[in-house]
């Protein structure tokens, strides 16, 4: 590791410590300060690309300052993970991470391409369900809802057993069964999720079922 990478992580942890325990409204000299201790600590990861120009910590971790909200590059964030993608091709997590990000920014159709190629390479990884969960959500806000069940259902299947598995994919998947014209098997689906839930009334389901 070396010394300007170690300074860029200092620099960053320092201002993600500030960052995260701001009281709102934030001031001006308060965001000043933070986003100049940001910059700082991009300006050593990129000292230490300069150092190592295949250095795939510094792209990963310069990548994510570019993105957060105080900061906002979008185009420097996507600039680093393609190229670090190109450094790591056989990576599912640099594609997962690009597609989650193509995700926040409604960019659907790019976001699914990622996570596809991120869960062809995942193997059998844990990470298996979320991908095909994300997936199912991108598809559904595509509204390819027969492609988003086979995905939701997936998820439902690998994540059923573990503490990972989102509430929101049996919604997601009594959403798809009603948009496909399965109304019965919709109610039931959104029977489990309020269950799980425990927030939405029984008496609630026609409302559901007539959007």
């Amino acid at each position: 590791m070396s010394s300007s990478f170690q300074k860029a992580k200092s620099l960053s942890k320092t201002a993600y410590k500030l960052y995260e325990n701001l009281d709102y409204p934030i001031s001006q000299n308060e965001t000043l300060l933070i986003k100049e201790k940001f910059e700082l600590a991009i300006s050593f990861y990129t000292k230490a690309i300069a150092e190592n120009p295949g250095y795939r910590d510094a792209y990963l971790e310069r990548a994510e300052l570019y993105w957060i909200e105080i900061i906002s590059n979008e185009t420097a964030c996507f600039d680093d993970l393609y190229y670090l993608q190109k450094l790591n091709p056989e990576s599912h997590s640099i594609h997962s991470n690009i597609a989650s990000k193509w995700l926040y920014l409604n960019q659907f159709e790019k976001s699914i391409e990622h996570y596809l190629e991120a869960l062809k390479l995942c193997g059998k990884f844990e990470s298996i369900g979320i991908l095909h969960f994300h997936i199912g959500e991108a598809y559904i806000q595509t509204k390819n809802y027969q492609e988003a069940f086979i995905h939701i259902l997936e998820s439902i299947e690998f994540l059923d057993d573990t503490q990972f598995l989102p509430i929101d994919a049996f919604y997601y998947k009594g959403l798809c069964l009603q948009k496909m014209g399965y109304i019965i098997s919709a109610q039931s689906a959104y029977v489990e999720f309020c269950k799980l839930q425990d927030t939405i009334l029984y008496k609630d389901f026609p409302n559901y079922l007539e959007e």
